[in-house]
């Protein structure tokens, strides 16, 4: 199922494997993380990755390292870090957000990819150079991994029971914000979004909805 292709000509097509989006392994996803490879140092779970880097043949080179989630002290260094690079390239922020954000997750990079061995020190520490060694996509594809790894750290509930639904549309309704969803993880969050989007589709079609709806609208 890998997105690298052969054409005609034997060259191969520069897109990453699919492997590299298969940010949930099924050993990550049950109960045996021995199994694994996770480990746990300095009050950190070291999760098992790799950073890859197209060569000339087409072929990727795979480098292992650690992958640790960020936590928010090191979010609020990396947003100091990424402003003090900006200003040093005589950029302001405000105006070039997105410039902003990729020099703010390729600091939360370099704090949370690690090396493979004791004292799992961070890998490239300064951004500048981290950016420079490798393609956006490669760096982009390890921080797509966190974002999955963050959500496998999250201890709040990640399924949502009828039960639970019912009752979240009911809280919702009653306190007029979306409050009640922070006591769920962001996969049930998401789950309960589409849910609701489901529920309002199959009532758009009767005129007391579209009536109702115009009156909160309205409101």
């Amino acid at each position: 199922m890998g997105r690298k292709k052969t054409t005609k000509t034997g060259k191969a097509d520069f897109t990453l494997p699919d492997t590299v989006y298969d940010h949930i392994s099924d050993a990550l996803k049950g109960k045996s993380w021995v199994d694994a490879d996770v480990l746990e140092w300095a009050d950190y779970l070291l999760f098992p990755g790799e950073v890859l880097k197209r060569k000339a043949g087409g072929e990727f080179e795979r480098t292992p390292v650690r992958l640790r989630v960020p936590r928010e002290h090191e979010m609020r260094k990396a947003r100091s870090d990424a402003r003090a690079i900006m200003a040093d390239d005589g950029l302001d922020c405000a105006t070039n957000r997105d410039l902003f954000t990729n020099v703010e997750t390729f600091c939360i990079l370099s704090m949370c990819i690690r090396n493979t061995t004791e004292p799992f020190e961070p890998w490239e520490p300064n951004p500048r150079e981290l950016e420079k060694r490798y393609d956006k996509s490669s760096l982009m594809a390890i921080w797509a991994k966190l974002d999955a790894l963050a959500k496998i750290v999250d201890p709040r509930p990640d399924e949502l029971s009828s039960a639970e639904i019912v009752a979240l549309i009911t809280a919702i309704a009653k306190e007029g914000t979306t409050g009640p969803l922070v006591a769920y993880g962001s996969l049930a969050q998401a789950s309960f979004v589409v849910i609701m989007a489901k529920l309002c589709a199959i009532s758009l079609d009767t005129k007391s909805y579209l009536e109702l709806l115009a009156g909160l609208k309205a409101a």
